[in-house]
């Protein structure tokens, strides 16, 4: 379906604007398309439980008592965000250099899309969902993969965001820097107000007058139904696959919903290749290590000129957590310059997962509740961006998630195809992802039709038994 920027649906074709079905959809309404009262019941006290669960305060409170803050990290700490690395273990230990780095990494942290739940936008289809708050985690966290890679498309890796300084937040800064050097001197007084100052809603940093704010960008994912990458837009997308709003979606649905969301934009359908490693119409997506064929993606993207969206959607485990043995290679791939992060986090609870620190992730958190921005009103894009960096263990990770990667060009392609493959060979018994190249691809093919070495494939795969496609 075709997308007029006002919009619409196309009315080239005779078929009606999305009013006109609105129109009828409310005059044709019957019992059938009435929200059952239990479903209303459940509705209501899902929104109100989420309301709760997610409000700033409360918030603030778990994340100070599990310590999940990157200020509970211990200074002279890896800092990797993005494929960016700023401070690494074998850098000298040199605190002024330090403390550089990690301005630095806040000022790239401060610069990357952040989608939360929404409150108050239009209801979604036919159904009464009017907020996305405590199902559409793994919604918002896919919105933000794709719009971080929008900004690496448009920008560049190493655009900054201009913010507003205050005099005030630069004290407490350099009050706090200097309390981590010389914790020996603390007091309970210095110690109680670090925890007022902790517990307290931090303010949107506002973007200083004149400069960018991605407004293209963001545009994209404004809660409103003419957006094309709205949660409208989505929600009409897997809703005809069958997975209508209410519902948890798994990575493997974001990763194909945005993929026909893009390839359906004209735009960047012109400038954007989008694959999704182990899709439906892939022969070895019910298994095995996933496995990208370098000839296939430099076809859809370098050879015609377009720059290349990337998704792995994978399992790494079985139960509720991710099997350690793969911690590491996410840590790695993430630090690969292609990388535009990974959808994952814990169990029933999607993040945006865009950097670690020795053995923790650092993500962006979708669980806040923010009122939905409109076209039809003036729309807050400052509230697009986050100002306080989160922090995990990566042995608390679901095992569900899915990797993502950008290449704007082919040399963009060569780097990421070498750097897969040197990963690969390095963890050779429990690979998360393969490449291979034209000619080992025709020689896996020829190999696959031969019943006696489909057999063997199969006895293959079985050594990892606990890894699947989703």
């Amino acid at each position: 379906m075709r997308r007029r920027d006002d919009g619409e649906t196309s009315t080239s074709d005779g078929k009606r604007t999305r009013d006109d079905r609105r129109d009828a959809a409310d005059d044709d309404s019957s019992d059938s398309h009435r929200e059952p009262l239990a479903e209303t019941f459940g509705r209501i006290v899902r929104v109100g439980r989420a309301s709760l669960a997610h409000h700033p305060r409360v918030r603030a409170l778990r994340q100070l008592v599990s310590g999940t803050s990157a200020d509970d990290l211990p200074r002279l700490a890896e800092l990797v965000m993005l494929g960016v690395t700023y401070w690494s273990k074998d850098d000298e230990c040199n605190a002024e250099k330090y403390d550089d780095a990690r301005r630095a990494w806040e000022r790239d942290w401060g610069s990357r899309c952040w989608m939360t739940y929404r409150r108050g936008f239009e209801a979604l289809g036919r159904t009464k969902w009017r907020t996305d708050a405590g199902w559409g985690c793994t919604l918002r966290s896919a919105q933000m993969m794709v719009a971080n890679a929008l900004s690496i498309h448009t920008r560049g890796r190493h655009w900054r965001r201009q913010v507003k300084a205050k005099e005030d937040d630069e004290s407490v800064d350099r009050e706090g820097a200097g309390d981590e050097l010389d914790s020996s001197d603390e007091s309970p007084t210095s110690f109680l107000g670090g925890v007022v100052r902790r517990l307290r809603i931090p303010e949107i940093q506002r973007t200083n007058a004149g400069c960018d704010a991605q407004e293209d960008v963001l545009s994209m994912f404004i809660d409103d139904a003419s957006a094309p990458f709205s949660i409208h837009s989505v929600c009409e997308t897997t809703t005809a696959w069958g997975a209508p709003p209410g519902r948890w979606f798994e990575p493997s649905v974001m990763c194909r919903a945005f993929s026909a969301l893009i390839e359906a934009n004209g735009d960047l359908r012109n400038q954007i290749a989008v694959h999704v490693v182990g899709g439906q119409n892939e022969d070895d997506s019910a298994g095995g290590v996933p496995t990208i064929d370098d000839g296939e993606l430099r076809a859809k993207s370098a050879d015609v000129g377009k720059a290349l969206l990337l998704f792995v959607p994978l399992v790494l485990g079985v139960g509720r957590n991710i099997n350690t043995r793969y911690i590491s290679q996410l840590r790695s791939i993430i630090a690969f310059k292609q990388s535009i992060g990974v959808i994952g986090g814990r169990p029933n609870a999607s993040l945006y997962l865009v950097g670690h620190s020795d053995d923790v992730f650092f993500y962006l958190d979708p669980h806040t509740v923010q009122p939905a921005n409109s076209f039809a009103e003036a729309v807050d894009f400052d509230s697009y961006y986050c100002s306080t960096p989160l922090q995990m263990r990566g042995e608390l990770l679901d095992p569900t998630l899915a990797l993502g990667f950008y290449c704007r060009d082919g040399d963009d392609l060569d780097s990421l195809f070498a750097s897969v493959k040197a990963l690969a060979e390095a963890n050779a018994t429990a690979p998360v992802l393969d490449v291979r190249s034209a000619t080992e691809a025709k020689a896996f093919d020829a190999r696959a039709s031969s019943p006696s070495t489909a057999r063997g494939r199969a006895l293959k795969d079985d050594e990892f038994h606990d890894w699947e496609f989703l």
